[in-house]
């Protein structure tokens, strides 16, 4: 997996900054990155301090401007987890009876 390069981040960051403004947002846009299993999650980025649903991890994010990583077992919803293809779909989910 390739990292962002210095420039990338610093365009990524001036879009979230327009958004900010232009969406007269009063919390910070999230961004979600997929880590394949064999590829290293950037040293500085920390693992999630605890378990939680997915939408719960995007709210903190959106909250604290924050950033972390997490893995299946850190995810306690398998209905979201699931959405971001980390696991099967739990059948009442899947049917719509979810």
């Amino acid at each position: 997996m390739e990292t962002a390069s210095p420039e990338q981040i610093k365009e990524i960051n001036e879009y979230g900054r327009e958004m900010i403004e232009l969406l007269k947002l009063e919390t910070y846009p999230v961004a979600v990155a997929l880590v394949p299993k064999d590829a290293e999650v950037p040293e500085k980025v920390q693992r999630i301090d605890k378990d939680m649903r997915h939408c719960q991890m995007v709210d903190r994010v959106r909250k604290t401007g924050e950033e972390f990583y997490a893995t299946l077992e850190d995810e306690t919803c398998k209905g979201g987890a699931s959405a971001l293809g980390l696991g099967k779909m739990p059948p009442k989910v899947a049917s719509g009876e979810f």
